[in-house]
């Protein structure tokens, strides 16, 4: 199995500030490959122990870290960044890092720098400016399959997230070029210093951007904390040294009940109520065809407010033997089921009968570790 690990919630990339530049060895060298700037007529220039000057280090994507920059304003505010992704040579970032992990990745580039450029950097202080949380499923069939679930698990989210930003299957983050290279994906955001949600179809984002073919469908449901204050906010630190794998596990388990688990169920509460007042809309003793006419309008329901009502027809069996009140006598109840099973491959209704309740329950259970029933 190329997954190692489906049970916890892992950190994928980051952004870290708050390191130090403490010194530049061979500043000359350096400046003429492009990886030291001095601009002339600055104010205030970036002091090396020889006494030298610099104005910034920029360095690109290699094997530690995507990009690092570090500079100095005009006011002589000195500020820094480096933005560190996954890229396993076998599986890219299928599989993410543990706190432990990501903080050995810092050490690695310490040495990296200092080894390669000659630039030694403290990270005593350093903090999380950006970073990504997630969790990695094996799902039972395709992506596509779970399109309903997971729109009704995404309408659900409450509105206290400020989530004003939607496109389903398809992730702005990943701007590819070419559209074939698009991810399948439902994304949501708060804004440039709040959180994304971000649910995938990560085999088919490994497939089609690095090339990578794995043997299993994998699901990923990723949470991205964009801001250093909403990381201190959300988890009680930035410090990537107190930062633990306990914190990152809580926060995404707190996050599932929330926004996921207690909205699902608040709304098949709520469910309930609306199929009440369909059935007395629709039934009429004895009337031929008030079945269909009942379903019809679940799937006109859907249409219409852009989020299932009912996924599968289990749930619409449950509630009538659950509210036998609302249905005579016993043969009314007996033929209604009868007639409910009845239309698995009529037209419209032939959604209600894919076994997407199955298919949400088992989104629930596998990334909260939660059941969800009926």
């Amino acid at each position: 199995m190329e997954l190692k690990n489906d049970r916890s919630a892992l950190l994928d990339k980051i952004h870290v500030y708050g390191f130090i530049v403490t010194n530049v060895f061979d500043l000359k060298d350096l400046v003429k490959k492009g990886i030291v700037s001095v601009k002339n007529g600055q104010n205030k220039y970036i002091p090396t122990v020889s006494g030298e000057g610099y104005s910034g280090i920029q360095i690109g994507k290699n094997e530690l870290f995507d990009s690092f920059y570090y500079s100095i304003n005009n006011e002589g505010f000195v500020s820094g960044c480096i933005q560190i992704s996954i890229n396993d040579k076998e599986y890219h970032n299928l599989n993410c890092f543990t706190t432990d992990e990501y903080r050995k990745r810092i050490h690695d580039i310490q040495e990296f720098l200092t080894d390669k450029y000659g630039i030694e950097v403290r990270f005593d202080e350093a903090k999380f400016k950006y970073l990504e949380i997630n969790k990695t499923i094996v799902i039972n069939g395709c992506f596509e399959d779970y399109g309903r679930p997971l729109n009704m698990i995404s309408q659900l989210f409450p509105a206290r997230l400020k989530l004003k930003v939607q496109a389903d299957y398809k992730c702005p983050e990943r701007d590819y070029s070419n559209e074939k290279k698009k991810t399948k994906s439902i994304y949501k955001s708060s804004g440039q210093r709040g959180i994304n949600i971000d649910i995938y179809d990560k085999s088919d984002q490994l497939e089609k951007t690095v090339k990578i073919k794995v043997e299993h469908n994998y699901l990923r449901f990723e949470i991205a904390l964009k801001s250093a204050e909403k990381i201190e906010k959300e988890l009680g630190t930035k410090s990537i040294w107190s930062l633990t794998d306990k914190m990152i596990n809580k926060y995404f388990s707190d996050f599932l009940r929330k926004n996921v688990e207690e909205p699902f169920l608040a709304y098949q509460e709520k469910k309930e109520r609306i199929l009440k007042k369909i059935v007395r809309d629709t039934y009429v003793y004895k009337r031929q065809g008030w079945v269909k006419d009942f379903l019809l309008r679940l799937y006109d329901y859907e249409a219409y407010n852009k989020c299932p009502l009912i996924l599968s027809i289990e749930e619409v069996i449950y509630f009538f033997e659950k509210n036998k009140r609302l249905l005579p006598n016993k043969y009314i109840r007996k033929n209604t089921k009868k007639q409910l099973l009845n239309y698995y491959e009529d037209g419209k209704l032939k959604t209600f009968f894919r076994g997407d309740f199955l298919k949400a329950q088992e989104l629930i259970s596998k990334l909260s570790n939660s059941k969800i029933e009926l």
